[in-house]
């Protein structure tokens, strides 16, 4: 039962998402970042990337509720 709820959740998570993710880290997605801009202007494109952190939204929540 674990390896069917692994292999379910895993298909939940993008490709893209660094967190919560065994082998994976910030280094990963920083890489990844950088090799993406890299490219984009070798090819003459323009690169934007936002980025964001919603950790702060949560200290707003009333966690007595």
């Amino acid at each position: 039962m674990h390896n069917q709820l692994h292999q379910h959740f895993k298909t939940l998570f993008h490709t893209h998402q660094y967190r919560f993710r065994a082998g994976h880290s910030t280094e990963h997605a920083i890489l990844e970042n950088i090799d993406s801009i890299t490219t984009k202007m070798e090819n003459g494109n323009t690169a934007l990337h936002i980025l964001l952190d919603l950790a702060k939204a949560f200290d707003t929540i009333d966690h007595s509720l």
